[in-house]
């Protein structure tokens, strides 16, 4: 009894250092993921639209970047398009300006949503048949 007792804890200290090795190991494999998210303001540079007067455009930008282990994902995405300078030299202009400019704000941001969607060979296919059936309409007879 004492002989099988002193060679079981015997092969069980020599057991144990490797069983946590490999627990180090497998902690070393599985990277940490961190994220890091920042967000920053652009405005671009006064604009002259013709003779109705100057445009300036704002956006927000979001940037995260995902580091884990060691690959780096980064990626942007306009949060918010402001217009805080708009033609508005005459009434007309300013009714021009207060009905459009939302739907253009709306737009764009609706299209990087669009643009951000991966799409299929077929739907790519599609897409450019309809575009040539559309040249073909415009041409006319």
């Amino acid at each position: 009894m004492r002989r099988t007792l002193t060679i079981t804890l015997t092969a069980l200290a020599l057991v144990l250092p490797s069983v946590d090795a490999l627990a180090a190991a497998a902690a070393e494999k599985a990277p940490l993921k961190k994220i890091i998210v920042a967000k920053r303001s652009f405005t671009g540079s006064l604009g002259q639209a013709d003779r109705w007067g100057n445009v300036q455009v704002t956006i927000v930008v979001k940037k995260t970047t995902t580091l884990a282990g060691t690959k780096k994902t980064v990626k942007r995405h306009i949060e918010s398009i402001k217009v805080p300078v708009y033609p508005d030299h005459t009434g007309r202009s300013v009714f021009i300006s207060n009905n459009s400019l939302p739907t253009l704000v709306q737009e764009a941001l609706q299209a990087q949503r669009i643009a951000t969607v991966p799409r299929s060979d077929h739907h790519n296919a599609r897409l450019a048949v309809q575009d040539q059936a559309d040249a073909a309409q415009d041409e006319g007879p």
